[in-house]
């Protein structure tokens, strides 16, 4: 019995450590690339589930397809958190599909295309969580998301000791995005600058949406247009460059097609641009089936599934055969587990990053990527909006516009100033006179005068987030209506001025000490 107690004993002892280990994962070590004075061009990738990425890397190593993403990319670096979100997990290595844990997104591909396409060493700086949206938890304006930018000295030791940034775990994380992406986004530029390696930030890549749908709001392309924009604004903000945007995630809704169209009209500068493909299209009147990441509506009525796409590319191999036509050909691993999850797998996910990369590259350089366009599925089968009065069928896979006529067209590139609207008709849309106003109360806001640095010195701190206004004090004389008040006549001056000559006449003839009065006087001054 005793042999046995030693021998189990330790057992359980290396069992703990193993166990220890697994669960706490040696810290990484920074991989930079070689300070050798070559320029480094840096993306930022965020986003929700789609841009965290679910294709497993071994899938991908063991199709063979894509031999130019086997193993380290080169030219390209990752710049992230390995197999978990903390700051002690922040690393920057060469870029893999394993770079940052068993799985990737579509930074592996789009890193690699921009490489291969402009020759200048890139970096993908990434910090995605699935199911966040743009209307609170990447939101710059939300408490969570606030600091003290005036004591803030612009490392990310300071926020990680005074923003109240939340990585784990990941339900309270979820609130602190946009803080969390300012940190990644300091904790990479220290890196470079420490290492002496010259970046220059090149562009913005999101991916994001399916969080923000509400079907029960007719004007969501608004909201959504609006906060989406105001997140792209706030990292342009941070990075101190308004790089170009390239854009996805709105899926089949076409509320939030309709907003992120919306989004790269009133973004800073309008240098931004959205693009899918059209796989399915809805025409909104089937409520009874809404498609989700586990939920794809095939062959559900009011959605229509674009054939030639699967035909050209090929068919998911858990898509059944109802669903397929004569003409396919061969397997594509489009979806992790068709149908119960619609999140891509490694050949989506690749045919996604370089989708964008084309785009980008297509949209904001000079760079030939013709190509690259024989296989590019942004420019075979672009996802169009539908022409109007025309619904989405079998023949016509297309997005259905919200937008008012007036939005159809041009570039607005309006400035947000208020976080959200409860007005959604067209008139709430900036004029240029209220463009400027904004814009002129936001750059106070950003750098306050002395006055205003006095006053909130001042200000007593209130119980809510908000700041308490205190309304006017209007003296009116008993009997006077608020038509007294026209504008075009002066009769509550006239009103007013005989009453206070009365006041002080009734002080002087009931007072007969002035010491008695003045106090008085003084109250009443006080209460006014």
């Amino acid at each position: 019995m005793i042999i046995k107690i030693t021998i189990i004993l330790p057992l359980f002892f290396l069992l703990g450590i193993v166990g220890v280990i697994k669960s706490h994962p040696l810290l990484p070590e920074n991989d930079l690339p070689p300070a050798d004075g070559q320029p480094l061009q840096l993306f930022l990738v965020g986003g929700q589930s789609e841009c965290t990425g679910g294709a497993k890397a071994s899938d991908l190593n063991a199709s063979n397809k894509y031999p130019e993403l086997d193993g380290t990319i080169d030219g390209v670096w990752f710049a992230g958190y390995q197999e978990y979100y903390s700051p002690d997990r922040f690393f920057i290595a060469p870029l893999s599909a394993e770079a940052d844990g068993p799985k990737f997104g579509p930074e592996l591909s789009f890193g690699e295309r921009i490489y291969n396409a402009t020759n200048t060493r890139t970096m993908m700086v990434k910090y995605c969580v699935g199911g966040t949206n743009v209307r609170n938890n990447w939101n710059p304006d939300t408490l969570q998301n606030s600091w003290n930018k005036l004591q803030d000295d612009g490392t990310s030791h300071w926020l990680e000791e005074n923003a109240d940034l939340r990585f784990v775990p990941r339900t309270d994380s979820r609130t602190h995005q946009f803080a969390n992406m300012v940190y990644t986004i300091r904790r990479t530029e220290e890196a470079l600058t420490e290492g002496g390696i010259p970046y220059e930030w090149a562009g913005i890549v999101w991916i994001q949406g399916g969080a923000d749908m509400n079907e029960k709001d007719p004007y969501v392309w608004k909201t959504f247009g609006e906060d989406t924009a105001r997140v792209w604004n706030s990292f342009r903000e941070e990075i101190g460059s308004d790089v170009p945007i390239v854009d996805t995630g709105g899926g089949t809704h076409n509320q939030l097609q309709s907003g992120k169209k919306y989004a790269t009209q009133i973004v800073d500068d309008c240098l931004a641009t959205t693009i899918s493909y059209s796989a399915i299209a809805n025409d909104d009147i089937n409520i009874d089936c809404v498609s989700s990441a586990s939920n794809s509506c095939f062959g559900t009525s009011g959605h229509y599934f674009n054939q030639e796409l699967f035909d050209y590319y090929g068919y998911d191999p858990n898509i059944p055969p109802e669903l397929k036509t004569s003409d396919a050909t061969g397997e594509f691993d489009w979806f992790i587990k068709y149908p119960s999850n619609m999140h891509s797998n490694y050949d989506g996910t690749i045919l996604k990053g370089r989708m964008l990369a084309n785009e980008y590259l297509r949209a904001f350089t000079n760079y030939d990527q013709n190509r690259f366009e024989e296989n590019d599925v942004g420019v075979l089968f672009p996802f169009n909006r539908c022409p109007e009065n025309v619904l989405p069928s079998e023949d016509n896979i297309c997005w259905i516009d919200y937008r008012d006529e007036r939005l159809v067209e041009g570039s607005l590139c309006k400035s947000i100033e208020s976080p959200s609207s409860n007005d959604n008709s067209l008139a709430a849309l900036p004029s240029d006179d209220e463009v400027s106003k904004a814009e002129q109360r936001r750059s106070n806001r950003r750098r306050p005068s002395q006055k205003i640095k006095r006053r909130r010195k001042r200000r007593k701190p209130s119980q809510t987030s908000q700041p308490v206004r205190r309304p006017r004090r209007r003296r009116r004389p008993k009997g006077d209506s608020d038509d007294s008040t026209d504008s075009q006549t002066s009769q509550p001056r006239q009103t007013r001025r005989p009453r206070r000559r009365r006041r002080r006449q009734r002080d002087s003839d009931d007072s007969t000490d002035s010491q008695t009065s003045q106090p008085r006087r003084r109250r009443r001054r006080q209460g006014d």
